[in-house]
C-alpha cells in the first residue's frame, strides 16, 4: 500500500513541466503550483516557493510566478539558441572548460597536494632513519602507520577533484545532445514546448519577481526578464 501511494506522488510531482525544476534564489527551496482565481475567466497558475507558503515571509519573501511568463521567458531563451545555435554551443563548452579550470586550480586540492608530497619525503625520512640507526620496531611502525593513515585519507580527498576528466566528458556528451536537438531546428519558436523544455534545461533558479535563470543541463546559465 505504502508503495503505491509513494508511486502516486511520484507521478503527480512530475505532472507539470516545472515540476522539481525551479529553486527559489532566496532560500533554495523548491516551488508548488498553484491556481489563482475562482471562475475559468479569471484563473491562471503561478508556482510558489514551498518555504515561503509554508512558513511565511519571515521564513522566505519570495513572490510567486506566473506560469505563461515563465513558459514565455523559455521560448525568449531557447529562440537565442536556435537563432545562434553556433555560439550558443561555444559558449557551452567554454563554460564547461572554465568550470572544471578552476576545479583543478582549487586551493583545497593545492593544499591536499602539498601535503601529499610531505608526507612522502617524511616516510622517505623515516625509512631512510630506521635503516641506518635501527629504531624501535613499535615506535617505526607507529609513525609509519600514522604517516600512512593521514595520506590515505588525502588521497580519498583528492579522488573527489581527480574525477574532473569524467565530469568533462559527461559534460561534452550532453553538449552534443543539445547540438543534436538544436542542429534539428531551424524555426524559432512560437509556443512553449515542454518536450525541449525537459531536454534542455536542468533548473530554473527564480531571482525576483521579474528575473529568472535557466540553469541548461551542461551548466550554462542564461538570465530572463519576464
Amino acid at each position: 500500500m505504502q508503495s503505491c501511494t509513494n508511486e502516486t506522488r511520484s507521478r503527480h510531482s512530475n505532472k507539470y513541466a516545472f515540476s522539481g525544476k525551479l529553486i527559489c534564489g532566496n532560500c533554495g527551496s523548491k516551488f508548488r503550483r498553484k491556481r489563482w482565481g475562482q471562475t475559468e475567466k479569471y484563473k491562471k497558475y503561478v508556482w510558489i516557493c514551498v518555504n515561503h507558503a509554508n512558513n511565511g515571509n519571515e521564513a522566505c519573501d519570495m513572490k510567486a510566478v506566473d506560469e505563461e511568463k515563465l513558459k514565455a521567458a523559455f521560448v525568449r531563451s531557447i529562440n537565442k539558441a536556435i537563432q545562434d545555435k553556433d555560439t550558443f554551443i561555444k559558449t557551452m563548452i567554454e563554460n564547461i572548460n572554465n568550470v572544471l579550470e578552476s576545479r583543478r586550480e582549487d586551493a583545497e586540492l593545492q593544499e591536499i597536494n602539498t601535503r601529499l608530497e610531505e608526507l612522502k619525503e617524511q616516510m622517505l625520512n623515516l625509512v631512510r632513519l630506521n635503516l641506518r640507526s635501527g629504531l624501535d620496531s613499535l615506535i617505526y611502525d607507529e609513525e609509519y602507520q600514522s604517516l600512512e593513515q593521514e595520506m590515505q585519507e588525502l588521497k580519498q580527498r583528492k579522488a573527489a577533484f581527480d574525477n574532473t576528466e569524467l565530469i568533462r566528458d559527461k559534460a561534452l556528451k550532453k553538449a552534443e545532445e543539445m547540438q543534436r536537438i538544436l542542429s534539428g531546428r531551424n524555426e524559432l519558436l512560437k509556443r512553449f514546448d515542454e518536450g525541449l523544455f525537459t531536454e534542455m534545461v536542468e533548473h530554473i533558479r527564480i531571482v525576483s519577481l521579474v528575473e529568472v535563470e535557466f540553469i541548461y543541463k551542461t551548466g550554462l546559465v542564461i538570465k530572463e526578464i519576464l
